[in-house]
């Protein structure tokens, strides 16, 4: 599924959903195609798993897009750049836009397979293998767009990780948080159009090993930029036209998160707590839920997706509780 998201004289901007054969995937993966009117450039973001890849080339040829001139890569996990050597095959010109620390792990990627297989197991494998990229195809940044795009390191979600502003259009991987928008196939049925219209869900990125002051330091940039974003790209899932309201909401959330967790986990307890313990994260869990406004939208999502959040959560927290003790 493509969808047109901005149709304006200068840009063309579509979401590329990106399916994958695990229950309760649905609205998780997408990546971005940013078509520049004005300079005749194709420009790809997160370019997704192995997997997906063919379905992204024919998403891109059915918007008239042969072959991308530049890929943006936030960071080096294996759901948003796994592709990246099977897309190099396909487009041997093509340069990718990636961090300096990622760029070892695209050339040469068997330790990120080998990661990404302790870590996810069979959801890797759904994901599909992963092929280097030619180290020539690599770069940090992309000199003939100095003056129009703005890169941003903004480590946390991952140390490699970042964000970049196109023009005004800010593509955050995963330093704003996981969103999911209002959409009857996400949500169930609601029969009060105010609560529909307003609905959304957001929640940290925060596995370990996680670092708060990084990751807040991280967001501060995206707050401050010159430039406000009209928009703001999420690498899962959707977008918001509101950036500001959602970048101080998710720095609100981490606020939160880590006082709530760090009452629960006071000094007193800290010398028997285990942040392994699956008692204390479910727990966790819980509080969070009935304490954050930003899950409200938790016990309303599709069963599938719920499943499949609840897993990711835990992981959040447990990244919030290593850190804390």
């Amino acid at each position: 599924m493509m969808s047109m998201v901005l149709e304006r004289k200068d840009i063309s901007l579509y979401l590329l959903d990106l399916p994958v054969e695990l229950e309760g995937y649905s609205y998780f993966l997408n990546s971005w195609l940013l078509k520049d009117k004005e300079q005749g450039l194709s420009i790809l973001v997160d370019p997704g798993p192995s997997e997906t890849i063919p379905h992204l080339v024919r998403a891109m040829a059915r918007e008239g897009v042969l072959e991308p001139h530049i890929v943006l890569i936030t960071h080096v996990h294996i759901d948003h750049s796994g592709g990246a050597g099977h897309l190099a095959e396909i487009f041997p010109g093509v340069s990718f836009v990636v961090a300096e620390k990622g760029i070892k792990h695209l050339s040469e990627p068997s330790r990120l397979w080998e990661s990404s297989l302790a870590t996810l197991g069979d959801k890797a494998l759904a994901y599909g293998s992963i092929r280097p990229v030619p180290a020539g195809n690599l770069q940090v940044q992309n000199n003939s767009l100095s003056h129009l795009l703005t890169v941003i390191e903004t480590p946390g979600h991952a140390s490699h990780h970042r964000s970049y502003l196109y023009r005004d259009i800010l593509f955050c991987g995963e330093a704003a948080g996981v969103h999911l928008p209002w959409k009857e196939e996400i949500f169930s049925a609601l029969g009060n159009a105010r609560v529909r219209s307003s609905l959304h869900y957001l929640r940290p990125a925060t596995p370990p090993p996680f670092n708060f002051q990084v990751t807040v330091s991280s967001l501060l940039k995206l707050q401050e930029l010159f430039l406000q974003p009209s928009l703001m790209c999420y690498s899962h899932y959707g977008f918001t036209s509101e950036p500001s309201k959602m970048l101080a909401s998710h720095m609100e959330q981490l606020f939160l998160w880590r006082d709530l967790i760090g009452e629960y986990l006071r000094p007193e307890a800290l010398s028997e707590i285990r942040g392994e313990d699956a008692f204390i994260q479910e727990a966790l869990l819980n509080l969070l839920l009935e304490k954050d406004p930003r899950l409200a939208g938790f016990g309303l999502l599709d069963a599938n997706i719920r499943k499949r959040e609840e897993y990711f959560l835990l992981n959040s927290i447990k990244g919030f509780v290593k850190s804390l003790i």
